[in-house]
């Protein structure tokens, strides 16, 4: 599997458009790293 890099922009972008009910849940899901982010584990990413 390859693990693709989300630059910070992209995620920026979509961290604007999170609603606030939903928005920790949605956090928990990623890696926070310097060249962007990363999903933290396939599971997360399903829910």
């Amino acid at each position: 599997m390859n693990i693709a890099v989300i630059p910070w922009q992209v995620f920026l972008d979509a961290l604007q458009k999170q609603q606030p009910t939903t928005l920790e849940a949605w956090l928990r899901r990623w890696l926070f790293t310097n060249d962007g982010v990363l999903l933290a584990h396939q599971q997360t990413a399903m829910n």
